[in-house]
C-alpha cells in the first residue's frame, strides 16, 4: 500500500489527478468483481455504480477544453457532466 501512496503523490505533483482519479476507478472496479465472484456462492450479490464525471478544480483542464468534454460525455450514460456538490 505505501507504493500506492507514492504513485499518488507523484501523479498530483505532476498535475495528474483525473490520471489519479480514473487508476482508482479502474482498481475499484476489480475489486468489485472479485469480491462479487468470491461472495456470489454464498448467495451475496454485490452492486455497483460507476459515477461519471464531476464538475471540480481536478477536471476542470477537461470541461474547460471543448474536445475532452465530448470525450467524457460521450463516455457517460447520461451524456452530461454532474455538477452537483459532493
Amino acid at each position: 500500500m505505501g507504493d500506492g501512496k507514492a504513485i499518488a503523490e507523484a501523479l498530483l505533483k505532476a498535475g495528474s489527478a483525473v490520471a489519479l482519479c480514473e487508476i482508482l476507478e479502474s482498481d475499484l472496479k476489480r475489486t468489485i468483481k472479485s469480491l462479487a465472484r468470491d461472495l456470489a456462492r454464498y448467495g451475496i450479490r454485490i452492486n455497483y455504480i460507476g459515477l461519471g464525471y464531476f464538475k471540480t478544480f481536478m477536471t476542470q483542464g477537461r470541461w474547460e477544453d471543448q474536445m475532452k468534454n465530448k470525450e467524457c460525455c460521450n463516455s457517460t450514460l447520461l451524456g452530461r457532466w454532474e455538477s452537483r456538490k459532493i
